[in-house]
């Protein structure tokens, strides 16, 4: 997958730049709610730049919409210990 394809702007009131979970940020795996794919060193560092510009950075992932507790956990987990993103607990409007 192209850089490009992996990060998206959004527009609308405030700009903000949306990353998908499996097979982007994170290298694909199988599915499991609480073991999480390995780092993907390139996206990773993509994030971390826009987050350093003071960009807003968003995690677009479907894993979190059966806010299963333990998913959510693990997902709030590897973002601190990879990017230091916080997640939130809903899917934006404009996704």
């Amino acid at each position: 997958m192209q850089l490009a394809q992996a990060i998206s702007i959004f527009a609308g009131d405030q700009s903000w730049y949306g990353v998908d979970f499996d097979g982007t940020l994170a290298k694909q795996t199988k599915y499991s709610p609480t073991e999480l794919g390995k780092p993907n060193p390139e996206v990773v560092a993509k994030v971390r730049q826009h987050l350093d510009r003071g960009d807003t950075v968003k995690l677009y992932t479907a894993r979190a919409e059966n806010n299963d507790p333990k998913e959510i956990a693990a997902l709030q987990k590897w973002m601190k210990l990879h990017v230091v993103l916080h997640v939130q607990k809903h899917k934006h409007a404009r996704c």
